[in-house]
């Protein structure tokens, strides 16, 4: 049962959970129509063309340098590998194997950042990378 105070750290969970899957669906079956890399372009555009027209210039010009370009190329590639292994393979598993970033958030917080990490977080590492281990049976 849980405790009165967690719900509400619970419920934003649950909701970021909801929109995640309903997108990795969408994704599925977007990629039926178009190949990983058109897809996710097309899926990118209309964002990138949002960013130009809504935010100034001034803190767009600010905010380029070679760390949030690495970032934006290590992110565009990340998704196109998503999507590859969605034209692959079985939406849960992708899906599933997608949230093991958690585990690799957790070990690089504890190691490169040096946050203390709780024997929660480390539970819920665990948790995530069991499940991932039973998906794939």
């Amino acid at each position: 049962m849980l405790v009165r105070g967690r719900v509400g750290s619970v419920l934003p969970g649950l909701g970021i959970a909801a929109l995640i899957a309903g997108y990795t669906i969408v994704d599925d079956a977007g990629i039926e129509h178009a190949s990983p890399v058109a897809y996710l372009e097309l899926v990118l555009v209309p964002v990138a063309a949002g960013a130009l027209v809504l935010v100034p210039r001034s803190r767009l010009r600010a905010a380029l340098g070679p760390g949030p370009i690495a970032a934006g190329i290590a992110s565009f590639a990340a998704y196109a590998f998503v999507l590859a292994a969605l034209e692959r393979a079985r939406v849960a598993p992708v899906a599933a194997v997608r949230e093991t970033s958690i585990v690799v958030a957790v070990a690089l917080a504890a190691l490169l950042l040096r946050e203390g990490v709780s024997a929660a977080r480390v539970a819920g590492a665990v948790v995530v990378a069991g499940g991932v281990a039973m998906l794939s049976f």
